[in-house]
């Protein structure tokens, strides 16, 4: 069987993206006066379609024909008035566009100060995609302009002469940064209503509501995207398997970056197979001195390490670890037989540990032996941290939180441990260690070695390091 895919491209036309008034006759979208026409018919739930028996003037559509400028004596044939039967209703004109529009400004004209509600409640925008279910886009009390007029400020702009400036359809429209009502101009919608009042005379200045004329700026609102086509697999485990018994399988890998898995060769029979893909390059070593290791960001636990049971006496109990001007150091309590282990957990795996460790030996608290001898009897190799506690009089180790790498500690007969501030330091070679991501270290004092242990320095290096 042969699978073949194949992709459907949609195309669209450009959408048109500078703001312009869509109702009037020479509009953007075509005749306005020609679109779909509704308004209220008795009461604000009652809806009937332009022209109907309860309207007078030129129809619905005459809030679109592009002439504002209306006197008495002809607004019988221009312009839209509703009121029908008694009673006091919330009253709206509504237009159907031929395309969704994201609309930003509006402005409205209504005959004279008399023909609209009154400012309470005003007047509103509202929008919607299926003619049933409305989103209110604005609504005012009072409308940008009338301020300006003698009879005061209404819901909408209103006529006194023709010599004002919206006495024209440029004349509104050129004066909408300051008559303009602002729409959030985010969201597209093809039905639009306008309108307000409400049930009562309060509402009300007159309720034979005639409008002239309504601009509404608008934009297209782009088409949404053609869904893709073919199969789509949206699982972050998604599989595609092939054969009688799923031979093969492709398996999507997240990566970074993303890629497809075939557990089977991809080719075909008359071209030659792909060449092998270069083996994966080896991680990057991590170094890391004594100051990073020791970051906040790195946990440290500790805990005794039993040395009871066996050998020169061990560490039975626990000394104190911690981190004093950028050194680690162990205070030893002062006790015959004292232990601790002091583990950090990296944020990466390790396998491999090479480096130095610089040291020292010295008081930290009052009432320790500071003449005191640290390290003698040392009797390894040790292969666990639980041997030097039982085996050792004075130690200091590291290693993995389970593996010793030095596996007889550091030490010294005598006086030969550096009394601090003069330092030792311990080089070694890189060793392998099982994997992991804690770096311990270790300091066991018995008998009368009652020095405390000073880690001053380091500088590590982790190879085959991987993120945790």
């Amino acid at each position: 069987m042969k699978l073949t895919a194949m992709m459907l491209v949609a195309t669209y036309a450009a959408a048109q993206t500078t703001p312009r008034n869509v109702l009037k006759p020479d509009g953007a979208l075509g005749d306005a006066t020609n679109f779909p026409w509704k308004h209220t018919y008795n009461s604000a739930d009652a809806v009937t379609t332009c022209p109907s028996p309860c309207w007078s003037g030129g129809g619905c559509s005459g809030v679109s024909n592009g002439n504002p400028g209306i006197v008495a004596a002809d607004w019988n044939d221009q312009l839209f008035q509703q009121k029908c039967t008694g009673g006091w209703n919330e009253q709206w004109i509504e237009v159907e566009l031929p395309s969704v529009q994201t609309c930003s400004k509006t402005a409205a004209v209504a005959y004279n100060k008399d023909h609209m509600m009154s400012t309470n409640p005003g007047a509103y925008v509202k929008a919607s995609n299926d003619g049933f279910n409305w989103v209110t886009i604005a609504s005012w009390d009072v409308h940008p302009g009338t301020s300006s007029l003698s009879d005061g400020v209404r819901p909408f702009l209103y006529h006194q002469s023709r010599a004002h400036p919206y006495n024209t359809i440029a004349g509104v429209e050129g004066g909408l940064d300051t008559w303009g009502i602002d729409l959030p101009g985010t969201t597209g919608y093809k039905f639009w209503r306008i309108g307000g009042g409400g049930s009562s005379s309060a509402n009300w200045e007159s309720q034979w509501f005639l409008l002239i004329q309504w601009v509404l700026i608008c934009v297209d609102t782009p088409p949404p995207p053609p869904p893709p086509t073919g199969l789509a697999l949206t699982d972050a485990n998604a599989k595609i398997a092939f054969g009688p018994n799923a031979e093969c399988v492709f398996e999507y890998k997240e990566g970074p970056p993303p890629y497809l898995e075939s557990s089977c060769p991809v080719v075909s029979p008359d071209m030659p197979p792909s060449p092998p893909a270069d083996p994966p390059s080896a991680p990057t070593p991590t170094v890391l001195t004594l100051a990073e290791l020791l970051d906040s960001a790195n946990p440290a636990t500790q805990e005794v390490c039993d040395g009871s049971g066996g050998g020169n006496g061990g560490g039975t109990s626990q000394g104190t670890w911690s981190v004093v001007s950028n050194e680690l150091v162990y205070d030893q309590p002062g006790s015959s037989y004292t232990s601790a282990k002091y583990t950090i957990t990296l944020p990466f795996t390790f396998s491999t540990v090479s480096g130095s460790v610089t040291y020292c030996t010295g008081p930290v608290g009052s009432g320790h032996a500071e003449d005191s001898t640290l390290g003698y009897n040392m009797n390894g190799p040790f292969a666990t941290y639980a041997e030097m506690c039982q085996e050792s009089h004075g130690i200091l180790a590291f290693g993995t939180e389970t593996t010793p790498i030095k596996n007889n500690g550091i030490s010294g007969s005598g006086n030969n441990m550096p009394r601090c501030p003069a330092v030792e330091v311990y080089t070694f070679t890189e060793t392998t260690v099982p994997a992991s991501n804690k770096f311990t270290f270790l300091s066991v004092q018995g008998g009368n070695s009652l020095e405390d242990v000073h880690v001053t320095d380091a500088s590590l290096t982790f190879g085959s390091a991987g993120v945790v």
